[in-house]
């Protein structure tokens, strides 16, 4: 693919190009030889403006996330969480090289932190204490790319079993399906449920000090 133009070279249009090529499925092969190549320059003249590879990488991740439309902070926690997963997991099957960068390195881009506030905003709202409402989302986030992970090692389009299989191995080949993804997700929610629950418990004693305030 000819990604050559007339305008002169700059960060954004390397970040533009390596969209383009993102968006294909070919950037996690491509090399920074290759994508000079393909874009019409010298792989020197891309280092004027960009670091190395992880440097697109992760400007590409970022990116792709602020193109997801993140639920609205009014939502109640457990639905956020959950569509926050939903909207990962459609984001990393469909871009392998996103996936790769998630899986290979912290991913502190400002997209990524925005998504962690807003999540914790949304958390502590719902009874979380922010330390907490940190780990609810880890535990969310951590499991969607792992399943996306595996899901990705795999080769496996989520729905089918491999045919000839015994019973238990097509049980093991069901690990990784629609139907599983969601039965955990949704069981890594309702234990958070469970945890808010316990807390609001434990804490009448806080509310009564409170209360003896006003008396």
């Amino acid at each position: 693919m000819r990604l050559s133009s007339t305008e002169p070279l700059s960060r954004a249009r390397i970040v533009e190009a390596a969209l383009r090529l993102s968006a294909e499925g070919t950037l996690e092969e491509l090399s920074m030889r290759g994508l000079a190549e393909a874009m019409g320059v010298t792989p020197m003249a891309l280092y004027r403006h960009v670091a190395d590879k992880d440097d697109i990488m992760l400007a590409v991740t970022n990116e792709r996330l602020e193109q997801q439309t993140l639920p609205s902070t009014d939502t109640p926690w457990a639905t956020y969480l959950r569509e926050l997963a939903l909207l990962m997991r459609a984001l990393l099957r469909s871009e392998p090289a996103v996936l790769g960068v998630f899986a290979r390195r912290p991913v502190t881009v400002p997209a990524a932190l925005a998504r962690l506030d807003a999540a914790v905003t949304v958390l502590t709202r719902g009874g979380f204490e922010a330390r907490d409402a940190v780990r609810a989302y880890a535990a969310v986030h951590t499991y969607t790319l792992g399943f996306c992970s595996l899901e990705f090692a795999r080769g496996q389009r989520v729905g089918g079993h491999e045919v000839g299989l015994s019973e238990r191995a097509a049980q093991i080949a069901s690990f990784v399906t629609e139907t599983q993804f969601e039965y955990g997700l949704n069981s890594i929610i309702d234990g958070l449920k469970t945890g808010v629950a316990e807390r609001a418990i434990a804490d009448p004693p806080a509310l009564q000090k409170d209360a003896s305030k006003h008396a």
